[in-house]
């Protein structure tokens, strides 16, 4: 009965295959040539008695094979060579993977990985092959089921008990005595022994929780349905008010390259260089204010909203070409730009501004009976073309307005109730539907659907 296999590593055009078969006298080691053009075995070699709990083999890159047993391991090739390694006996080797000729890793079932070391000299005196085998414990890992060194120390760690991982090797211990550091752990929701479905929060979404893993791996998990988030970079910021990302710079790239952070009366650039992130000054940005609002805009233009001014700035060369203040001279609340059109909230007045060349120009202003909490432009296409919305949302009256650009008339107010001010405003296009979306300092969401041309919900 063969209990594993694997083709040994020979340029030969025929191949070798080497079997590990049990029987009631004990477990044997079976090498065969197997014929390519014939596709059968021949030639096969005389069997050789193994460990008797030996159940894992692995080619070596000398032409031989190494059999793994639970206390011993050994080479079988041009020579033979097996040493008792009393650490065999706490461990479940469960696979192996070569990091070049004389190393080899080793996936202990219990949650270790080892390191294997074969070292092979020839005797100038006796002309013969000695062999010496070394094993040290690297560190702790997930239950391996399959081992895969890459290059410069890292290795995959692949399991079907738990989380796979992405490990660094490294020469020098750390602070346990390990040499193992987890660059990256893989989700894996596997084996799912149990699982029952819960109202974990009391708020009807229901969540589903899964008893995942075996043994050391084993572990609660949530599942909810709605978008996943993988994190590829973090930086430890205190303060953020606000982010925006831009296209700038003299060698225009495909993606956005800069990001624009808000903190309270100040405003902070990051240039994204490949896989870095630094610190820079854009000349025509305010960074002695906070920003509002900032985009790439038409006319290969940025727009910056601050607390005191509208800013235009030119893509390519960073200066500041156009820009506008309140003629009251009050700060800015915030803003929006949609197309051409930017619209400005300074208290309960709203300002229209188009962007023509170089230059930012005043169309419409109108004052509302009500402060207003948040503002969005959108240009949206309907029936009868294209048509630019603004939508704000109002204090006090706790309600949503939709006004025509740019003459900012308004085409509907709908009422959101409660005392909950709204904090955020956006007009979205889903499939052929166009919505307002409306979200209450509470965590609420209040969505409407919307009429492109006229404003009005249908």
């Amino acid at each position: 009965m063969p209990v594993d296999m694997c083709f040994l590593k020979n340029t030969e055009n025929n191949k070798t295959v080497a079997l590990i078969t049990k029987d009631s006298t004990g477990r044997y080691l079976k090498l065969a040539i197997v014929s390519v053009q014939d596709k059968e075995l021949i030639k096969p070699f005389k069997p050789s008695a193994i460990e008797s709990q030996a159940s894992l083999l692995h080619p070596l890159s000398s032409g031989g094979v190494l059999v793994v047993g639970s206390e011993t391991l050994a080479v079988y090739g041009t020579v033979h060579h097996s040493v008792d390694f009393p650490i065999l006996k706490e461990c479940v080797i469960s696979c192996v993977g070569a990091v070049d000729s004389s190393r080899y890793l080793l996936g202990d079932a219990n949650g270790r990985l080892l390191m294997l070391f074969i070292e092979t000299e020839q005797s100038i005196d006796t002309e013969q092959t000695n062999i010496t085998m070394k094993l040290e414990v690297l560190g702790e890992t997930v239950s391996p089921s399959c081992i895969a060194y890459l290059d410069n120390g890292v290795t995959f760690v692949g399991s079907c008990l738990g989380d796979s991982q992405l490990c660094k090797l490294s020469s020098a211990a750390d602070e346990s005595g390990g040499y193992v550091e987890i660059l990256e752990t893989f989700t894996c929701l596997a084996p799912i022994l149990d699982m029952s479905v819960v109202d974990v929060d009391q708020q009807g979404r229901d969540v589903v929780v899964t008893c995942s893993g075996f043994g050391r791996n084993g572990s609660l998990r949530l599942v909810r349905s709605g978008v996943g988030i993988n994190e590829q970079a973090s930086i430890d910021l205190a303060g953020v008010k606000g982010v925006w990302s831009l296209r700038c710079g003299t060698e225009m790239a495909e993606s956005d390259n800069t990001l624009v952070l808000a903190f309270v009366g100040q405003t902070t650039v990051l240039s994204l260089k490949g896989e870095e992130v630094e610190e820079t000054e854009l000349e025509g940005i305010a960074a002695d204010q906070q920003t509002h609002y900032c985009s790439n805009v038409i006319g290969n233009k940025i727009l910056q909203i601050t607390g005191q001014s509208v800013r235009l700035i030119n893509e390519e060369t960073l200066q500041l070409v156009s820009k506008w203040a309140p003629p009251s001279g009050k700060g800015i609340s915030t803003g929006s730009c949609g197309g051409s059109h930017v619209v400005v909230v300074v208290g309960n007045e709203l300002f229209c501004l188009d962007i023509q060349d170089s230059s930012l120009h005043q169309l419409s202003h109108v004052t509302l009976e009500h402060e207003i909490a948040c503002v969005d432009v959108r240009v949206l296409k309907g029936d009868s073309g294209t048509s630019n919305i603004c939508a704000v949302g109002l204090w006090t009256n706790i309600s949503a307005r939709v006004l025509r650009l740019p003459s900012l008339d308004t085409l509907h107010t709908q009422p959101l109730g409660g005392d909950i001010l709204p904090r955020s405003i956006l007009v979205a296009e889903f499939d052929t539907r166009t919505y307002l979306l409306v979200a209450l300092g509470d965590g609420t969401l209040h969505y409407f659907q919307m009429d492109p041309d006229s404003g009005m919900y249908p």
